[in-house]
């Protein structure tokens, strides 16, 4: 499987790159169907999979993360952030047209309040791609380390109990292209999980020290009602 990369997204299966011009009468199907994002996500090391969706509405990425924009410094979004856990999801701008771009997000641990008081968490992940400009870095000053020799960016996160960290960034990804994630939880993470884009954004529970890899896969068809 080719690999997605980074920096304003990788380069998917794109269109045919015939250069006949088809006659009117011809039916164009496109390499892929973008209206929809579904994902497979593989653990590494076991081999385990399991189906997800993106996460749909009608914001760009940055808005649905809503960092700062009521708690200080933190992930503002609709779903409800668990203390000592990681989330891991795909988010897709259903105002944004078909169009093959998501957006990866991330959300460590929760916000419990300014006057929490505790020990720093630290983790390390590592991903496909150059996220040196991510769409949104919690907090902005987080360091990434993109290496040209493979491709991956890893960023580092250190947060006080008061805040979340994560961030945000955009893809491109067709038919069958992957993102490698591989985590290092090095304090603070009890918890890793993919939130799915279901009715009820069911949450997997991953292996905290497996990476795992998601794949942009065809929608299952969805039978008659």
């Amino acid at each position: 499987m080719s690999k997605g990369k980074g920096k304003g997204g990788g380069k998917g299966k794109g269109a045919p790159t015939s250069t006949e011009v088809p006659s009117a009468a011809a039916t164009i199907t496109p390499p892929f169907d973008c209206t929809k994002a579904c994902f497979t996500v593989k653990d590494l090391v076991t081999s385990m999979t399991i189906q997800v969706e993106a996460i749909e509405n009608a914001q760009d990425v940055s808005t649905f993360y809503g960092y700062g924009s009521v708690d200080t410094a933190s992930f503002n979004g609709p779903l409800e952030t668990v203390a000592d856990e990681s989330m891991i999801m795909m988010h897709k701008d259903t105002t944004a047209g078909d169009n093959c771009n998501v957006g990866l997000v991330i959300v460590h641990d929760t916000a419990l309040g300014p006057d929490a008081t505790g020990q720093n968490s630290y983790a390390n992940l590592t991903f496909t791609g150059d996220l040196t400009n991510a769409l949104v870095k919690d907090d902005p000053l987080e360091r990434i380390v993109y290496n040209e020799n493979d491709g991956t960016s890893t960023v580092s996160w250190i947060w006080a109990p008061c805040c979340t960290d994560g961030m945000a960034h955009q893809y491109t990804l067709g038919d069958g292209d992957c993102i490698t994630v591989t985590p290092d939880f090095v304090r603070g993470v009890d918890s890793w999980v993919f939130v799915g884009g279901d009715a009820s954004n069911t949450r997997h529970g991953l292996n905290l020290a497996n990476p795992i890899e998601i794949c942009r896969s065809t929608c299952p068809l969805q039978e008659d009602s």
